[in-house]
């Protein structure tokens, strides 16, 4: 059964009443409240939704048992007639009209509100009016009394407030005279008090009295006394609480409709549309009073507002009765807006489409995707579907649209330059190998040995014979075997590298670059375009750095841009160039190179930039190397002045274990470079004044600052070599 329908047969008290019954038909009594049925004409709903959108919202056919009992109603006996009239109802009207509906064209749907999944605006309260009890708890209306004590402005409130709390208690119990008579006590007063009139909430709650609603108090309902009420009410409270004096006009808007008087039904939901212009029930009821009256043409484009804010209203529109009186022209709107809404989600459709190339490509989540299989679905057979299906579709579209702007997907991209060259390499190889070995072997040896063949007697000698015997011996001879071997050799193959850097980008769902970085998370990271040992070099700008505080403070100024490798040369990188490793701990190919003096290191340097084809590389300088040491920090290390903390960035008598370790193990500085502060001591190149020296910590030396001076003797530290020193490269550009 749909809304009430002002002048039918039944009177709007009959109507509570008859609810009711058709609740407890359609569902138990223990969910009466919540169960909801309707009928509408079988060309509105196929307009309206398919079948697949009715069982996703719970929306279900009554059962067809019943069904078959109402219409072959007439068939039954006279006893049968009386079981069903006292099952169903007490009502012959709602018997003729379920049975008309029925069987003229008209399908009986039932929903649960607590389970459907659309939002209707003000559902609980206004979706259906015959639970308009919760109109009770709404908005400012469940405020507690403590809250309401708080805005008493004088005794007389206070005192009213609380009979209106003792009100909202009876409410909750059903004892509804009582209500009244507690909600007269804060409007009036009593003999302690003058009441208090202008508080909207007591109106409010005696219009939901006397308006009626399930399980309420029938006797009291007088549809007159609560339009007033709500009225009031509605005045009372449109200055501060706007939204409740928004439903305080629809209610006095369906108390007048209920009555019969359109004009001042249409007046009063018309104030509540404009204090409150996203409650939906007022537009739908709104274009129920102006379908009640015959002007279709007005409310077709007020039920359109109600469909925007909740499409849900489809069904609420197809299900009420002043609808149907005009069910053909109001087909024909259905169609229209159906028409409509493909053309309007036909483009935005295509046009995402277009976009998800990017996401079927690059998300695992793509291949199972529903979305994307209704998108699909959409563009080959969405001129077919019914209108609920499209207002749908629009919303799970516009959701999956601003998921996917929100969806953040990583690739790897390499900016690659491809070399071949002539490189030498050590090759493995597995040789036969032929040796000798000395074999011990048995042999056997003959013997002689006189041997007893009669003893001697009394009174003669023994008798003896010589025989010949045989016994094993050891023995020794050469052998030749054979073995195969691993062995070495160094033989020159083309080598393929590559110059460039490994970009991370991140976009989102439809293909849009969000951000970039580099791989290192360093945008001054450089790959070397002259060698092909992959030595990673950081591009450093001119600039100046302070040494000392206060009046100590000195200023030191690097006045060109350099590019310094970000960790030093390894047994790898010398073990190339120069063919062989110096080095004592060589339990690792990526550890330093050490034992090398500050000549060593200029002859590596020589033939290295005789491979490069020019003058490239060489060492930093002592300004340059504590300059990018401090990486901009001004205290004794690039990360500050904490010593606890320099086990994160270098390897030093405390933590390396007696030894070298691989390069870029601990933390760099705030420029990507890495073992600045313990590894190997660095070589540093003379300039104007300063000697040659060494720089930063090694791994047998306590933790040395940037500025820290290993140098002792010039002279001899230029020729010594020494298992902590060791040396790092700046080219320029």
């Amino acid at each position: 059964m749909g809304n009430y329908v002002s002048g039918s047969h039944l009177s709007y008290p009959d109507y509570l009443l008859a609810k009711s019954f058709v609740d407890d038909l359609t569902s138990s009594a223990s969910q009466s409240s919540q169960r909801v049925s309707m009928t509408i004409s079988r060309e509105a709903r196929e307009l309206i939704a398919s079948q697949e959108a009715l069982s996703r919202e719970n929306i279900r056919f009554v059962e067809t048992q019943t069904r078959e009992m109402i219409t072959s109603h007439e068939a039954l006996s006279r006893e049968h007639m009386e079981q069903t009239r006292e099952l169903f109802s007490e009502h012959k009207a709602l018997e003729r009209e379920n049975i008309q509906t029925l069987n003229s064209g008209f399908e009986q749907l039932s929903y649960d509100l607590g389970e459907i999944r659309a939002s209707i605006s003000e559902l609980n309260a206004t979706f259906h009016w015959g639970f308009g009890a919760v109109l009770a708890s709404l908005g400012h209306m469940n405020d507690s009394l403590s809250e309401l004590v708080k805005i008493a402005k004088t005794p007389v409130q206070t005192v009213a407030f609380n009979h209106f709390e003792i009100a909202r208690d009876a409410f909750r119990q059903g004892l509804f005279q009582e209500c009244l008579d507690e909600l007269e006590k804060s409007i009036s007063g009593d003999h302690t008090s003058s009441g208090y009139k202008l508080e909207w909430r007591f109106h409010q709650m005696k219009g939901t009295v006397y308006l009626g609603f399930v399980n309420g108090d029938l006797s009291l309902v007088n549809l007159d006394k609560a339009e007033e009420s709500f009225l009031l009410a509605a005045r009372y409270a449109k200055t501060d609480y706007p939204e409740d004096s928004a439903r305080a006009f629809l209610s006095a808007g369906w108390a007048a409709y209920c009555q019969g008087k359109m004009k001042e039904a249409l007046a009063h939901t018309e104030m509540a549309m404009t204090l409150h212009p996203q409650m939906g029930e007022a537009f739908f009821q709104a274009a129920k009073v102006l379908m009640a009256t015959n002007q279709v043409n007005l409310a077709l484009p007020v039920i359109r507002k109600a469909i925007d804010l909740d499409r849900f209203y489809i069904f609420k529109a197809a299900g009420d009765g002043d609808f149907q009186k005009h069910n053909d022209t109001f087909c024909h709107f259905l169609n229209d807006l159906r028409a409509e809404k493909y053309n309007q989600i036909l483009p935005v459709t295509q046009e995402l489409a277009g976009q998800l190339d990017f996401y079927r490509q690059n998300s695992p989540e793509a291949l199972h995707d529903q979305r994307l299989q209704q998108m699909d679905l959409f563009l080959d057979t969405g001129h077919n579907w019914a209108l609920y299906d499209l207002v749908d579709f629009s919303s799970v579209l516009e959701q999956f649209r601003t998921e996917l702007e929100k969806k953040r997907i990583w690739l790897n991209e390499d900016v690659v330059h491809t070399l071949y060259e002539e490189d030498p390499v050590n090759e493995v190889y597995r040789a036969e190998v032929k040796y000798q070995v000395e074999e011990v072997y048995q042999e056997e040896k003959t013997y002689q040995e006189r041997v007893i063949i009669k003893p001697a007697g009394l009174w003669r000698a023994a008798v003896t014979e010589l025989q010949t015997k045989t016994h094993m011996v050891d023995k020794t001879r050469l052998v030749s075997k054979t073995n195969w071997v691993e062995k070495t050799r160094i033989v020159m193959k083309t080598v393929e590298f590559y110059v460039g850097e490994r970009i991370e980008k991140e976009y989102n769902g439809l293909g849009v670059l969000i951000n970039s970085k580099s791989y290192m998370d360093n945008p001054n990271r450089v790959k070397s375009y002259v060698d092909h040992y992959n030595q990673d070099f950081v591009l450093i700008k001119a600039g100046s750095f302070s040494r000392g505080v206060g009046s100590n403070a000195k200023s030191f100024t690097v006045y060109q841009d350099f590019y310094i490798a970000q960790y030093p040369v390894t047994q790898k990188l010398w073990q190339q160039v120069m063919g062989d490793n110096p080095s004592k701990n060589k339990r690792d190919e990526n550890c330093p190179v050490e034992q090398v003096s500050w000549y060593d290191a200029q002859s590596f340097i020589k033939k290295l930039n005789d491979q490069a084809g020019q003058n490239v590389y060489r060492l930093p300088t002592a300004r340059e190397w504590e300059y990018a040491c401090r990486a901009g920090s001004n205290g004794n290390y690039c990360f500050g002045d904490k010593e606890s903390e320099l086990g994160q960035y270098a390897w030093y008598d405390k933590n390396s274990g007696g030894r070298t370790h691989p390069v870029a193990q601990k933390k760099p500085n705030a420029w990507g470079l890495y073992d600045m502060h313990g590894n190997v001591q660095e070589w540093c190149k003379n300039e104007f004044y300063e000697p040659s020296i060494l720089r930063g910590g090694g791994w047998n030396t306590t933790a040395y600052s940037c500025s820290f001076d290993n140098n002792s003797n010039t002279n001899i530290l230029l020729n010594i070599r020494s298992d902590d020193f060791g040396f790092r490269l700046v080219r320029s550009e």
